[in-house]
C-alpha cells in the first residue's frame, strides 16, 4: 500500500491522484459551515491563466468540477480490482 506523501512531490502532469489535508470550493457554499476536508482524487489543472491554476475534482457524475485548496497530502491511486478493466 502506498503511503501519504508531501503535495510539494505531487505530479502536475494530469495525473489522477488522491489528495487530502485541504478543503474543496464547494465550502464556500456549504451552509454548515463544517469545511469539508474528505480526500478526493484529483489531478493539477492548468488553465489558461496561471493564477487560475489548481487541484480540480469532479463530482461523482463527472461533469461538474470544482477545486481542492490547499492540499498537504497525497499518494497515487490504487490499481483496480482484477478484471475490472
Amino acid at each position: 500500500m502506498n503511503q501519504w506523501q508531501p503535495i510539494e512531490t505531487a505530479p502536475r502532469d494530469g495525473t489522477w491522484v488522491l489528495i487530502a489535508g485541504g478543503r474543496t470550493t464547494e465550502d464556500d457554499y456549504n451552509s454548515t459551515g463544517v469545511l469539508t476536508t474528505r480526500p478526493v482524487t484529483a489531478f493539477w489543472s492548468e488553465p489558461l491563466w496561471e493564477e487560475d491554476a489548481e487541484w480540480a475534482f469532479c463530482f461523482w457524475d463527472g461533469d461538474w468540477r470544482e477545486g481542492y485548496l490547499n492540499p498537504t497530502h497525497w499518494m497515487p491511486l490504487p490499481q483496480p480490482p482484477e478484471g475490472d478493466q
